[in-house]
């Protein structure tokens, strides 16, 4: 039988390899679970913060639809109002966009609810984008720090409910980028909210 010493003699650059990948593998499970670490503490943080939002009052502005309809913050009083806030650059935005469109179509008849998504991209871009993707909600343009300001700077993208003293009640951030589970995230998420809070014809 072929020992241990006789193998490290006649074999020295195995001994290495095999330390070599000894070290790699050790290497490469601290670092996983220094990055299960990190994504966990950042989960956190992020449920923190948004739990932070409820509750506050929705910042003020003063703007008009790509279709030239103005809005302000205390227009939306006295509705249960839907804000989404967006670019054409980010993937969970464009993922959202089919769901939303639904959304807006399931609640829109009725009087007490309204529904508005914010983005920075330039006007052309902003426009051709709703064509392209049939957009049938209204779309306000805002500088990027002005809606960073009206969505708590939480990225993008978000949706948030506020009620109708313009209280923030409802708010989620982030997404997939895969337009059937958006979908499902907003059927199982949000539906249930706007459901509870929105008032019957």
């Amino acid at each position: 039988m072929v020992g241990v010493d006789y193998f490290n003699q006649e074999y020295p650059y195995m001994k290495k390899l095999f330390l070599l990948l000894s070290i790699a593998v050790s290497y490469s499970v601290t670092a996983q679970k220094h990055k299960d670490s990190v994504a966990i503490g950042f989960m956190q943080e992020l449920a923190e913060r948004i739990n932070s939002i409820k509750g506050k009052e929705l910042s003020e502005f003063d703007a008009c639809t790509l279709d030239g309809v103005r809005y302000t913050s205390d227009s939306l009083r006295g509705k249960l109002t839907v804000l989404s806030f967006w670019f054409e650059a980010c993937m969970p935005c464009v993922a959202e966009v089919a769901g939303l469109n639904q959304l807006y179509a399931d609640f829109k008849g009725n009087n007490h609810f309204r529904f508005l998504s914010f983005t920075f991209d330039p006007v052309a871009k902003a426009k051709a984008f709703v064509a392209k993707n049939d957009i049938c909600y209204p779309v306000i343009r805002l500088e990027e720090h002005q809606i960073r300001k009206l969505n708590f700077n939480a990225g993008f993208p978000v949706i948030a409910l506020v009620n109708e003293a313009g209280i923030v009640v409802y708010f989620r951030a982030g997404g997939s980028n895969s337009p059937q589970i958006a979908k499902e995230d907003l059927l199982r998420d949000v539906y249930p909210n706007i459901t509870k809070l929105v008032k019957i014809n």
